[in-house]
């Protein structure tokens, strides 16, 4: 999944010559590791030539236009004491703030 506009490298492995389509939105369409950024939800489809031993696999790249992300409720602790600190949502990655080592 990638918000509107980012871009993500897709990623296949083997020996041999690779065809991703469709090719719109893709640079670097006949390696291994294309980079898209699609403008809607797209499925990709990659075909390897190994001399003339032929293999498919497809890979979905989900577009939105925002993620979601739900905290954790408040919560009380005392000054030594440790708590979890806990969300819900459907980005790649988040980061707490302020970070402390």
């Amino acid at each position: 999944m990638i918000c509107r506009p980012d871009a993500v490298q897709l990623n296949a492995s083997g020996t041999g010559i690779f065809n991703w389509t469709p090719v719109t939105n893709i640079i670097n369409a006949n390696t291994a590791t294309p980079t898209v950024d699609p403008v809607a939800t797209t499925w990709y489809h990659v075909n390897l030539n190994d001399q003339e031993c032929i293999n498919n696999d497809s890979v979905r790249v989900r577009v939105v236009n925002f993620v979601t992300l739900t905290a954790r409720a408040d919560t009380t602790i005392c000054l030594t004491d440790k708590v979890q600190l806990g969300a819900i949502s459907d980005g790649l990655q988040f980061q707490w703030t302020p970070s402390l080592l």
